[in-house]
């Protein structure tokens, strides 16, 4: 039983590896951008780890000296282009990430629930919950996706 419990383990923190490449909205990038400006859609594949740990870092570190250097102005640092197209694409990248991260978490999540009913560990409840929360993790980060578009 305590080999079996470390064997599920060890599936379920290589499963991981596997599916970050995975598309999790097929056909995706071939809907059309919402406004209607293709060069403006952001894709699937834009969402992933080094991207929003590079808007993590923008939003750390360029969002602060951009503050600094209009405090003293007459205008808002909001008037400015550079805060706003800078911030609320950032913005998008880590929430789009973060969607996606989800996603692939709980499906993740139900092979897991899966092996072990396979195994009599647990029971279909078990995995109809888990196929729940995957395909409303998986709904939300889709249907981000599809709205999803650079600001310029």
């Amino acid at each position: 039983m305590k080999s079996n419990t470390l064997i599920f383990i060890c599936l379920f923190l290589i499963f991981p590896i596997f599916s970050v490449a995975e598309e999790i909205c097929p056909g995706s990038d071939k809907l059309p951008a919402a406004s209607g400006a293709e060069e403006l859609k952001m894709y699937e594949k834009d969402f992933n780890f080094v991207r929003a740990m590079e808007s993590v870092s923008w939003l750390e570190k360029d969002l602060i000296q951009i503050i600094k250097k209009h405090e003293h102005k007459s205008y808002s640092v909001l008037d400015y282009e550079g805060f706003y197209i800078g911030y609320t694409n950032h913005l998008t990248f880590v929430k789009g990430t973060l969607l996606k991260q989800e996603a692939l978490i709980t499906k993740n999540k139900l092979e897991f629930e899966k092996l072990k009913l396979k195994h009599g560990i647990n029971t279909k409840e078990d995995v109809s919950k888990a196929e729940k929360a995957y395909f409303a993790a998986k709904k939300k980060f889709c249907d981000f996706l599809k709205e999803a578009e650079y600001v310029d």
